[in-house]
């Protein structure tokens, strides 16, 4: 500061770069810095709107380099009108935009069937694990996150998230998020995903996505949820799960496999649970026992508040129409994720959130070109027209 007051653009330049080697994500020197750069002579408009969006990936809740980042974005924009074009184009050179011939008819014979119910439509929301879309050194920045999979698999990285009509095998919606952090959490990221959407659909999704609150949300907006219900853990393997204790949550009592009785305690802690513990005396010499506990105090049940709702879900996931539906409409969403990752597209040819989310937007526009002109999309005098491949 005292530098730049005195004018002594020398002095303040070292004096930035030695901070920059301290705090690589300082706010004032960064800024300094990276404005520098930008408006050096010679420095095209690219470049200059590259290194706004490394700075601003940097330090997100920086106004100044938003602004910054907005004027070179616009002067990198104008006068070039075919740049959405030039980049689909790009990104579909590394998805074989076009497909070779006898491809088109076998691809849609594969990807769309005729759907039983045309007054219903379908969307399904899938995300790809953190090691699928992920970019190496991204723990050097500060909106990657540490995530892992498994207790013993760990890295950085993020998620791309995505939202597909299975029947065409089009991509409606998606999104890149940091792996890590509850507001990034699959379920979460899936209401966004369908903001857009209107009307009633048929909600297919794996496990990650059933948390009460999203089946909450979808069940009072009307869809209809293909959603795989969480597994229930077992305390003995093949044992018994939640599902076999008969839990009367307002009249307070919890009865066992075996017919046992105990009170349902009031709601506590953080999350308002309420546990039911089965004393010593009723488990000793129980004849089930071996199937229930391994503990030498009894059996505990923990009932939640939203039990009743994800026990209902747990219900649906067994009926024949339901898993039917489900099997059916799963692998043409996992072909989706499959076409967005093949070609080494499992990790983010780029660094930085804006980057990337800029990539995984053109790539998916991309693929759904491609997807269209092989279900039948032409350009004849000047008119597009789409003939199914499927009456």
């Amino acid at each position: 500061m005292i530098a730049h007051l005195a004018d002594n653009r020398t002095v303040a330049d070292k004096l930035h770069r030695s901070i920059l080697q301290l705090d690589p994500n300082h706010p004032g020197a960064l800024a300094r810095q990276t404005k520098k750069a930008a408006d050096a002579p010679g420095v095209k408009a690219a470049l200059a709107a590259s290194l706004y969006a490394d700075a601003f990936a940097a330090i997100p809740d920086s106004p100044g380099l938003r602004r910054d980042l907005d004027r070179a974005t616009y002067q990198l924009l104008r006068g070039i009108r075919w740049l959405a074009l030039i980049c689909v184009v790009a990104a579909g050179s590394m998805v074989d935009l076009f497909a070779a011939e006898g491809e088109t008819q076998r691809d849609a014979g594969q990807d769309v069937e005729p759907a039983d119910d045309l007054r219903r439509h379908r969307r399904a929301v899938a995300h790809r694990p953190p090691h699928r879309i992920r970019t190496d050194g991204l723990h050097r920045r500060p909106r990657s996150r540490h995530v892992h999979k498994t207790r013993s698999h760990r890295q950085d990285g993020f998620k791309a998230h995505l939202a597909v009509e299975p029947e065409t095998g089009l991509i409606t919606a998606i999104t890149l998020r940091p792996a890590a952090g509850a507001e990034h959490h699959e379920a979460a990221v899936a209401l966004d995903l369908l903001d857009q959407e209107t009307g009633t659909w048929d909600v297919l999704a794996d496990s990650a996505y059933s948390t009460a609150a999203l089946r909450e949300e979808l069940t009072a907006s009307g869809h209809r949820l293909l959603i795989k219900p969480a597994v229930l853990k077992k305390a003995v393997t093949g044992g018994f799960t939640l599902d076999d204790f008969h839990i009367d949550a307002a009249a307070s009592t919890v009865a066992c496999p075996a017919g046992h009785t105990t009170t349902l305690l009031p709601p506590s802690g953080k999350h308002q649970q309420r546990k039911a513990w089965f004393n010593v005396q009723q488990c000793t010499g129980c004849p089930l026992r071996a199937r229930c506990t391994t503990s030498k105090r009894g059996r505990v049940v923990t009932w939640r508040p939203h039990h009743e709702l994800q026990a209902d879900a747990r219900r649906q996931a067994t009926d024949p129409s339901w898993q039917a539906d489900y099997r059916r409409w799963r692998p043409p969403v996992e072909r989706v994720i499959a076409w967005l990752v093949a070609h080494g597209n499992r990790r983010l040819p780029c660094r930085g959130s804006i980057k990337g989310e800029r990539w995984i937007h053109h790539r998916a526009a991309a693929l759904n070109l491609r997807r269209l002109i092989n279900l039948g999309l032409n350009h004849h005098n000047g008119t597009w027209t789409l003939t199914p491949a499927i009456p």
